[in-house]
């Protein structure tokens, strides 16, 4: 079924609709016989099905579909990548343009029930198909999709914080936008230890630091050795923070934060602060026996009515299997529920989030830390997307790369969590990453790290 928006290309001699079953309609002109005739090819969003009126071979339907770009959809054999690009070649008389340009307004007459926008060229991101994706030693999950971010590179590095907060490495980045700055928390580094800091921006990409959000609890708190990675919330009355604490690290001079992972809870004024620590207050806490037996950690809070959800982090220990749940509240003062179950395999070891909403699409788009391993060591190597239309069911091919070292301009091997916030009509995703050479070993893995940013042009173009 269509949905809402439609764009005319008369260099493509074509029309393009973003639609529930995702597909596009690409009309062109063959001289059979002597005669011109007029072919509509409806392509899905997968870029390799498609059926024509009156049928047509895949030879002529990618002639028609590609035009004169025939490279951008190739072959259009049912369900299989493209073997050659195909182009054929020829010139769309001015009839056919005109014919064309009614088409294109009478079907956006018949399926929009919003407004036509007009453009030059297919707009957004769109998936590519990874021919042959590289297996992992333990056969862990890969994904079989890329939706490329194009890089920016660094936009904060660490050593610059007030009071040497972030000496040894910035990471683990929250990114929102309030009356019009923008606001990071990233944990950094520091001599004694990781917490939460802040930093601000007034055009998402040169950012001041402000020094650390929170403090280390006292001797005997559950985040004496962290309180680092502070998620937000505001309800229109009180800024919420969820937060990683824990009282164990690895040793000096690394102080890598290590489990339990736990969600804890502090409130503010303001997104600038003060927090105030809600240490009455235990959201979650990690249960032996489940699927967050060693980590129950905080990720992105969605209000749905009168009931709060949130994406958490969640891991078991021996074997580490890291996946994302749900906790559901409808007080944020108070205890959350969590599901019994994942939303997604625990093998497929991932770990935080960042959600964006489509809603001309209506789909969500989860965005997570993929864990890889490589010579023994996991490590973060990719940010990784899902995309679903109800948070309650999740597919696991419906996944995607979206950044790592093959798109990465400076860390080509460590890629941290992302977090994504719409700016204009792109994406914006901040990560974390190392720009030395290789990966180091042990917990050093974990420092040095800087923050980047990438960009996706939305609409964000996957087959659902």
């Amino acid at each position: 079924m269509l949905q809402r928006r439609f764009a005319y290309v008369s260099r493509r001699c074509s029309i393009e609709a973003d639609s529930n079953e995702s597909f596009w309609i690409r009309v062109g002109f063959l001289h059979l016989w002597g005669v011109w005739r007029f072919y509509p090819v409806f392509v899905f969003g997968d870029g390799f099905s498609y059926f024509a009126v009156p049928p047509l071979s895949p030879g002529k339907a990618a002639g028609i579909a590609g035009g004169r770009d025939g490279g951008r959809v190739a072959s259009l054999v049912q369900n299989k990548p493209p073997e050659n690009p195909m182009n054929l070649t020829g010139q769309f008389p001015f009839p056919a343009r005109a014919i064309t340009f009614v088409f294109s307004f009478s079907i956006a007459l018949l399926y929009s029930d919003r407004q036509f926008v007009f453009a030059q060229g297919v707009s957004g991101t769109s998936l590519k198909v990874i021919r042959t994706p590289t297996p992992y030693p333990d056969g862990r999950p890969v994904a079989h999709y890329r939706l490329d971010a194009e890089d920016h590179g660094i936009v904060l590095r660490h050593g610059n914080g007030p009071r040497e907060c972030d000496s040894l490495g910035a990471r683990d980045i929250w990114v929102w936008e309030y009356k019009s700055t923008y606001y990071m928390h990233y944990d950094g580094a520091g001599a004694k230890g990781w917490l939460a800091c802040l930093a601000t921006s007034k055009n998402i990409t040169d950012w001041r630091t402000r020094g650390p959000a929170l403090d280390f609890g006292s001797q005997g708190e559950k985040d004496a050795a962290s309180a680092s990675y502070g998620v937000t919330f505001f309800d229109n009355r009180t800024w919420h923070m969820f937060y990683l604490g824990t009282p164990n690290t690895s040793p000096p001079p690394d102080l890598v934060p290590s489990f339990p992972y736990l969600t804890m809870k502090a409130d503010a004024p303001s997104p600038t602060g003060p927090w105030s620590k809600r240490y009455n207050i235990v959201p979650f806490s990690p249960q032996p026996g489940t699927y967050y037996s060693a980590t129950a950690s905080p990720g992105q809070i969605i209000r749905r009515g009168n009931e709060y959800l949130m994406f958490f982090s969640a891991s078991t220990d021996n074997p580490i299997l890291r996946t994302i749940g749900i906790a559901r509240t409808h007080n944020l003062n108070e205890s959350w529920k969590i599901d019994p179950h994942s939303i997604l395999a625990p093998s497929e070891q991932i770990e935080n989030t960042s959600l964006w909403y489509n809603e001309r699409a209506r789909t969500w788009f989860l965005f997570t830390n993929h864990v890889g391993l490589k010579n023994g060591l996991e490590y973060t190597d990719a940010v990784w997307v899902y995309w679903t239309k109800d948070l309650g069911r999740w597919n696991l091919d419906q996944k995607a790369v979206v950044l790592d070292g093959s798109n990465c301009t400076w860390s080509k091997h460590i890629i941290g969590l992302p977090s994504v916030v719409k700016v204009g009509n792109r994406l914006a995703l901040f990560y974390d990453g190392y720009a030395g050479e290789g990966i180091p070993k042990g917990a050093a893995s974990h420092m040095c790290r800087d923050v980047g940013l990438a960009w996706l042009d939305l609409p964000l173009n996957v087959n659902n």
